[in-house]
């Protein structure tokens, strides 16, 4: 099955859509929105850029479900939680 995920403005217009396979949730930007980061039930963290452009993508394994994604308010570092019971982090000069 395709997926979409997509971000709208203030007046509810496309600004972009991004096709994945998995159901994403967890999402969250950066202080200077310029990442969105995005966790998905299949165990894969998503990185785009404002254009919506795919910078990064890991695949935990087992696949347990990222369910919250936080990106430190110094936009240094990206936090995600998982099902696992696990933290993953990860310097945010990766994925520039």
């Amino acid at each position: 099955m395709k997926l979409f995920s997509t971000l709208f403005d203030k007046k509810k217009e496309i600004l972009w859509t991004h096709q994945t396979d998995e159901t994403v949730f967890g999402v969250c930007f950066s202080p200077d929105n310029s990442l969105i980061a995005a966790g998905s039930r299949k165990g894969s963290l998503y990185v785009l850029d404002r254009s919506g452009n795919l910078l990064w993508k890991y695949k935990t394994k087992p696949e347990e479900a990222l369910v919250s994604a936080s990106i430190s308010a110094d936009g240094s570092m990206l936090a995600i939680g998982s099902t696992d019971n696990k933290i993953y982090l990860s310097d945010i000069k990766e994925f520039q």
